[in-house]
């Protein structure tokens, strides 16, 4: 389920232009933050997440620190800008995009 070419190029465009804005306001956040806007957005009718929900939001959470490491930030935009992103964020029901463009907003994807 990858995104073509076409996709691939409008979504760059788009991140770039949301990158500049984002880098404009300066709305800087925490990690523990930014996963609390990310779990929000995991539609679950019960109270408590499914255990591939909490799977998923532990992934996303080491990929978010991942980003404020000089050390992992090359690996975590790599996989934020992936395939694979966007096959987990289908696990869970949420969208990729919103979910990158919050990072960048966040200004940790940039």
């Amino acid at each position: 389920m990858g995104r073509s070419e076409g996709q691939k190029a409008r979504w760059e465009t788009r991140r770039q232009a949301l990158a500049k804005e984002a880098a404009k306001l300066d709305l800087k956040c925490t990690v523990q933050q930014m996963m609390r806007v990310i779990k929000r957005q995991i539609p679950t009718p019960e109270i408590d997440y499914k255990p591939e929900h909490k799977m998923v939001v532990a992934l996303f959470a080491c990929a978010v620190t991942d980003l404020t490491s000089k050390s992992y930030r090359h690996s975590a935009v790599d996989f934020f800008n992936s395939d694979g992103f966007d096959m987990w964020c289908d696990l869970v029901n949420i969208d990729a995009d919103s979910t990158r463009l919050l990072l960048i907003t966040g200004g940790f994807l940039n």
